[in-house]
């Protein structure tokens, strides 16, 4: 169980792709008897996502899942039955920080859920080692931090023989149904020329459609509708003094300038728990904090369980959200919350 031993088993076990059907088999039944399949998935840093949308693994078989969180903010990876990450995901969040089965927190009690790590955080990881299911299909693995799940997501695919399925790989079905696929990492300097043009307009269906799409309305509000995890958008316009610069790179890059009402805090008490939110209001004895903004009911910490505290310099939105929208959808989406504003 080493990391040098599991890389050169990881590694070998994706060489034997090469070699002709039954020689690799029979490889990889000799690779079996000291090894188990591995599977590392790394967090992407600031993007709210995993580096991996699906792998493989053999019915019956034992298989370790290693998370790696990059990021700075906690997240878990839990495994669920086909075609329940919407229901898990609500279970989930519903829950307070603490309610999780057997303690971890934002896992719900549910024979939906397969596997779960616990919430990790920040530069750290967990492993599972777990048998695979016995019945081939597409088994979801989604961060079940509130709001995280639409975002973070993949599939882990059960299948009969790994070996045939490496040699002719199916990618899954999108575990939310998403038909989207990336476009380009957009930056603010690949709108300059559109930016200096005047306000077109919008289309109302088109834009609510993108506002929606883009998972806006999770957590702003705009023309009365949507969450209040962050600003309400109808004003920020009025904010960025009419600057659509301004503005398009707060979506684009969100943690460019984070207004300290909306900074995020890590919070590792000294039972355990990781909690991360925004601060509602503190004193020389405890700390009330927003952590599940799907149930704002606030938590209040005292300060003698706090083991550590900072604040990041990241915000509560992900960057790359956009990254899977055409550039023309971006801006009508600027025109849209443009339009809407008071």
């Amino acid at each position: 169980t080493t990391t040098a031993f599991l890389d050169s088993a990881e590694l070998t076990s994706q060489l034997l792709v090469a070699f002709p059907a039954t020689e690799s088999k029979k490889l990889r039944t000799r690779l079996r008897t000291v090894a188990v399949r591995v599977v590392r998935i790394h967090t992407v840093e600031e993007e709210m996502r995993y580096d991996t949308p699906y792998f493989a693994v053999e019915a019956g078989r034992p298989v370790q899942v290693v998370l790696i969180n990059e990021d700075l903010m906690p997240h878990n990876l839990v495994i669920t039955a086909p075609d329940s990450i919407r229901e898990v995901a609500e279970l989930a969040g519903q829950l307070g920080p603490t309610d999780g089965v057997k303690g971890k927190q934002y896992v719900p009690k549910t024979n939906l859920v397969l596997q779960a790590t616990s919430m990790v955080p920040g530069r750290a990881s967990e492993a599972l080692t777990f048998t695979a299911p016995t019945e081939p299909g597409e088994y979801p693995f989604v961060c079940t931090f509130p709001r995280h799940w639409q975002r973070m997501n993949g599939v882990m695919v059960v299948v009969k023989d790994l070996d045939a399925w490496q040699k002719n790989p199916t990618p899954p079905k999108d575990p939310i149904g998403s038909n989207r696929s990336f476009v380009k990492k957009w930056t603010i300097d690949d709108f300059s020329a559109e930016l200096e043009e005047d306000f077109k307009g919008a289309s109302e269906a088109v834009g609510a459609k993108l506002f929606n799409e883009g998972t806006c309305a999770q957590c702003h509000k705009l023309d009365g509708e949507g969450g209040a995890v962050g600003p309400d958008l109808a004003e920020v316009f009025k904010r960025q003094k009419n600057d659509r610069v301004a503005v398009l790179r707060e979506i684009l890059d969100p943690s460019y300038k984070i207004d300290p009402k909306y900074e995020v805090h890590l919070i590792q008490t000294f039972d355990g728990l990781t909690i991360s939110g925004i601060i509602t209001s503190q004193d020389q004895n405890q700390i009330t904090i927003i952590a599940n903004p799907e149930n704002p009911k606030p938590t209040t910490i005292l300060r003698d369980d706090i083991e550590a505290m900072k604040k990041t310099a990241s915000s509560l939105m992900p960057k790359a959200l956009l990254d899977n929208f055409q550039k023309d959808e971006i801006l009508e989406l600027l025109n849209y919350i443009q339009s809407k504003q008071k």
